[in-house]
């Protein structure tokens, strides 16, 4: 951050303020004035005041009879009308949320103007005056459901559409769901985004937050899946929105400690004897306080100052039970009789009696077995059972001030720290990963009031994110060439720098089916995303219209250091003997690639929007919401010009650019060009025909930005080295010759990558339609028809696959002078279709719940450029057939239900003393989920088909269903289905099988223990997976693999407890 910035951020929370807290920009409370007789009453004049600050505003109504209150602080608040010659009317207890937008209609009674009547306004619940798809989570929600974790981004999947983030790559980057992320109505996660206060927190690689605020500190949160106004871009996803909780006039507090710890959970259900339970010893714990700024005799700062602090740490030791297959000790000698099948002999004929001679096997191979470890259980495959070792320790702050300057003019302040050390040793207890994140975010907010009409609200917001990933052998001295890798450089271009200490370590060797030994991609890892915003919105109230406008413009940067294959890789998957361990104990590959390099890159986007929104009152029971929102997203540069792509319109194509370095260090054009005609449409209406009946029509069209990370693949400069490809099972690949297609030291086919001049960035065309009936004061229920279609989704395949043959591979290639050609290409689509219920209840006589049913069917092409999900692999079979990959999305879920309900148990207010302080005040709150299971899709390894594509598919054996009567986790499907399709292309489709059922109950009993009417303390024990259900993954999809269809892992823990003590005030 600069340091001029945080000077002043700081200096604004030195007198820490809040008499009017920033909320979301749509926040409003509004109604229309008249008598008993429905006539209009004009000059009217509406007070809203925030309970828990004192904070008023006013406004009059018009000709019309209308009021508008916009940019509201949620909360509690109070409304009363006033006029000449009618009574006073008050409204007490609007609990107004998140972006809501609650109607307060006043039929005044003629009378006194010094006469009042009061009336509840807790009743207001139904969404009256807009069309968009969301919902808020409030307060007592976030702290008092159940959550694994502490994480309140669970509950983003009560609402209807919504799912958290399921992709490999959102949480690749460290544990217990640090990387938070939603999928809604048909998205990927990916284009959804994280707003704090307003401000985006989005990490560059996919968008996610890293920050996780104390559920204690959170005022209320929202996902708004759909249908939302113009004001809402950038991506086209959810848009997730946190507010945290700003300081009232009466102090408050919360200190915490939730403890975990495996003596309170259950085994887990791949955790074979003799070995124990997981261990688990997790301690969260904090403090959230607030309140007025009050210095005795100096200063008082009720009305007008206020502040927020909030501290969370979280120490955490764990290891986790994993199965594994390591290679078994018979095998490492040669020893293959215990496999019917013959070995075949590179040389010539078979391996007599399926044993290699000891004269046969490679050094280098036997030493790469002396840094795996030995199988502890009997078997082929999964024949390790251990555990994986894991430390997460965390510490979050989150401060915040408000203060009101004047009358007419509201500042907000807030600044978030997040450090996050994770440290890893594998199963194997070889390749110890070292991870550290740290997060920074702050926002600066000023709130002007021209007139009661005239509205202006200026944010400036700062989001900063660190990585490093390591092992013990980065920055080393230790050399490859040590173990005998002595020609794993040569596919390096001539006369280029040999391997960087970032780089050394041992090169991967992956053996199929089996652990991967040595160190592997992505290690290490430096990466800094960084991002500047300028958000600005005016609103002008006018008649029956509330007009707003506004800008968002941000600077995007993405500095990172990392290289997918740093060391170079060796693949044995069974191509030349038959067997893929016995390839690895002679020695023989078949796959290698060179070291691609690390070199550090920068860069940089700028992306800008405007809106324009007119919310108009077209009569008393009718709404219609108009808007039209423009976004720019600049080209994703290198800072220094570090960029190089194919041109495939020359003659076997060329790098580009051709010189290494640029005039004044930078390309000389964009590799793509940015769009300028991206106009986006949004409309809404919202019809009530009854008082307690909403009809709601929304829909819109939604612009999604470019990842920075999506497009990094083309750095690859002259002077780093290539990412190298080769199969040719004609000529062997060994540790001495890893690049036979030319002769030791010579240049193989290179792989390079295609970034389309005429690439665009995807969107989303979004529909739906809803009715809303309150059932009474509290509850409301909803039925709604939503779908979706996105184009120009991103993705990823390689343009220069070989057709399919026996004919050696190279020369049959499109462009034989190249390897695999990454094409980043932006031509998939997807399709979204679903009916959706929900039903809610706020808190009222002691209970609420909030239920939600949805019916989909999500179909696309891929899943995305640089993510996958870990049971659906990325790329196409057939590059020229890339629609025969539409079909069910990886995140397809057919049915899901929801349901959550807090509730506090009555009891006899005729008890007293003992009886009281041990019956009294249980709450007993809950969270039940049920989904379908995802699609799966089934490959095959190695490269019988001789395209050199990395996804290939099997086929199907003909009359043999693959569908079992009664699967298991030992079987899911019938593996005899399927069997290897050589020199074709395989006929099973994408996604063709669906993974186990999710299903779960989450309960939480609390006790509370008043003392007085301010102070309570707080136990709780909480229970999730109450029933012990284990909540299987996908099985092993790969054809050749030892495990094929067999399920080794689950989504979550079987049961586990959680117990906790607060202190409240």
């Amino acid at each position: 951050m600069h340091p001029r910035l945080l000077a002043v951020m700081l200096l604004c929370l030195t007198p820490a303020s809040r008499a009017y807290a920033q909320g979301g920009e749509s926040t409003q409370i509004l109604g229309h004035a008249g008598d008993a007789t429905g006539a209009v009453i004009p000059g009217v004049t509406i007070t809203a005041t925030h309970v828990a600050t004192g904070q008023t505003r006013s406004v009059v109504t018009g000709d019309s009879g209308t009021y508008v209150f916009p940019l509201m602080t949620p909360g509690e608040y109070t409304v009363k009308a006033e006029a000449k010659g009618f009574k006073t009317d008050v409204r007490t207890g609007l609990i107004l949320q998140l972006n809501q937008k609650a109607r307060v209609d006043f039929e005044l009674q003629v009378g006194a103007v010094t006469e009042s009547v009061e009336v509840s306004a807790r009743g207001v619940i139904l969404s009256t005056d807009d069309a968009t798809l969301g919902n808020v989570v409030e307060q007592r929600r976030v702290t008092e459901l159940p959550l694994n974790g502490r994480n309140f981004a669970n509950l983003a999947g009560l609402m209807p559409g919504v799912i958290k983030g399921i992709s490999s790559n959102t949480n690749q980057y460290g544990r217990t769901d640090t990387a938070i992320a939603v999928s809604a109505n048909g998205s990927r996660e990916n284009q959804g985004q994280v707003l704090y206060d307003g401000v985006s927190t989005a990490w560059n690689i996919n968008n996610a937050t890293f920050f996780k605020a104390s559920i204690e500190a959170i005022q209320e949160f929202k996902v708004q899946a759909g249908a939302y106004s113009a004001e809402y871009g950038h991506n086209a996803g959810a848009q997730v929105e946190i507010l945290t909780r700003p300081g009232t006039n009466q102090p408050h507090g919360a200190l915490f400690e939730f403890v975990r710890n495996d003596n309170f959970d259950a085994r887990n259900y791949f955790r074979p004897r003799p070995l124990e339970k997981d261990i688990l010893q997790r301690n969260q714990f904090g403090f959230v306080l607030s309140g007025p700024v009050w210095i005795p005799k100096v200063y008082n700062g009720r009305d007008r100052t206020f502040w927020m602090v909030n501290y969370e740490g979280q120490r955490e030791k764990q290891e986790v039970a994993s199965i594994a297959s390591v290679i078994p000790e018979a095998l490492r000698r040669g020893d293959f009789s215990a496999i019917n099948t013959p070995l075949r002999d590179p040389l010539g004929g078979t391996f007599a009696g399926n044993q290699i001679p000891a004269d046969r096997m490679s050094p280098i191979s036997q030493r790469y077995l002396q840094t795996q470890i030995l199988p502890n259980q009997g078997g082929l495959s999964s024949n390790l059972a251990g555990v994986e070792q894991q430390i997460n320790n965390i510490n979050q702050v989150f401060t915040r001030g408000d203060h009101n300057i004047g009358n007419n003019d509201k500042l907000f302040a807030r600044v978030a720290i997040f450090n996050y050390d994770f440290p890893t040793i594998p199963i194997d207890g070889f390749s110890i990963l070292n991870s550290r994140i740290t997060a920074r975010n702050a926002v600066l907010s000023e709130t002007h009031i021209f007139s009661p009409a005239l509205i202006n609200e200026a944010k400036l917001g700062f989001n900063r994110n660190w990585i490093l990933r390591s092992n013990p052998r980065t920055n080393t001295n230790f050399n490859p060439e040590s173990i005998g890798l002595t020609n794993i450089l040569a596919g390096l271009p001539p006369n280029q720098r040999p391997l960087s200490p970032l780089e050394t370590g041992y090169v991967p060797v992956n053996v199929l089916g089996y652990l991967t030994m040595g160190d592997g991609g992505l290690i290490p890892d430096f990466n800094v995303s960084e991002t500047w915003q300028i958000v600005d919105s005016l609103t002008w109230t006018r008649g029956v219209h509330t007009f707003k406008a506004g800008i968002d413009f941000r600077r995007l940067r993405m500095d990172r250091a990392a290289a997918n294959v740093p060391r170079g890789q060796f693949t044995f998957n069974g191509e030349i003997t038959g067997n893929p361990v016995a390839d690895f104990i002679i020695g023989y590959a078949a796959q290698s690639q060179s070291p691609e390099g690390i070199l550090p890159v920068q860069f940089r986007q700028q992306t800008y929007a405007w809106y324009v929104q007119d919310e108009w009152k077209a009569g008393r029971n009718l709404t219609i919401n108009l808007g039209l929102r423009y976004d720019f997203v600049g080209t994703i540069n290198e800072k220094n010009g570090i960029q190089r792509a194919i041109r495939l319109d020359r003659p076997g194509g060329y790098l580009y650019p051709e010189t290494p370095a640029p005039p004044q260090g930078r390309a000389p054009i964009p590799l793509y060009s940015a769009e300028k005609d991206r106009f986006w449409p949004r409309v809404g209406v919202a019809y009530r025909p009854a008082d307690r009946w909403v009809i709601r029509l929304g829909g819109g069209v939604y612009n999604n930005a470019n990842q920075i990370n999506n497009l990094t693949v083309f750095s690859d400069p002259e002077r780093r080295a290539s990412n190298n490809y080769f199969w040719n099972p004609r000529s062997y690949i060994t540790y001495g010759n890893p690049f036979p297609s030319s002769g030791v030291g010579a240049i193989p086919p290179v792989n390079v990558v295609y970034v389309a001049p005429d690439r665009v960035n995807a969107y989303n065309v979004q529909w739906s339609a809803s009715v809303q009936r309150q059932l009474s004061e509290s509850t409301v229920v909803e039925l709604a028809y939503v779908g979706s279609q996105a184009s120009h989704l991103d993705n990823s395949r390689n343009l220069n696959d070989a057709p399919p043959g026996s004919v050696p591979l190279q020369p049959n290639r499109a462009y034989p002078l190249w390897g695999t050609i990454r094409y980043l290409a932006t031509d998939a689509k997807s399709h979204y279709q679903s009916m959706q219920v929900r039903g809610e209840r706020r808190f009222s006589r002691g209970f609420s719940f909030l239920t939600s049913y949805t019916w989909a069917h999500n179909i696309d092409q891929a899943y995305g450029t640089n993510e996958s999900l870990p049971f659906t692999p990325g790329g196409a079979q057939n590059m020229n057939c890339f629609a025969c990959e539409r079909a069910n999305s990886g995140f397809d879920y057919r049915h899901r239900f929801t349901t959550s309900y807090l509730w506090d148990i009555p009891a006899p207010a005729r008890w007293r003393g003992l009886a009281a302080l041990a019956l009294k005040d249980w709450s007993f709150n809950g969270i039940v989920t049920y989904q379908s299971g995802f699609p799966f899709t089934v490959t095959q390894s190695g490269n019988s088909q001789n395209t050199g594509a990395g996804t290939q598919r099997p086929d199907y054996t003909p009359g043999v269903s693959p569908i079992l009567d009664d699967p298991d986790p030992a079987r899911w499907f019938n593996t005899g289905a399927f069997t290897r399709a050589t020199n074709k292309y395989g006929n099973v489709g994408r996604n063709t099988l669906r993974q186990p059922a999710l299903k779960g109950w989450d309960i939480g009993v609390f006790k509370a223990f008043p003392i007085g009417e301010r102070r309570r303390f707080q136990l709780r024990w909480e229970i999730f997976n109450l029933w012990n259900t284990p909540q299987f993954r996908a099985p092993v999809a790969q054809l050749g693999s030892p495990d094929f269809g067999r399920i080794t892992s689950t989504w979550l823990n079987n049961r586990q407890m959680q117990f906790a003590l607060k202190y409240l005030f």
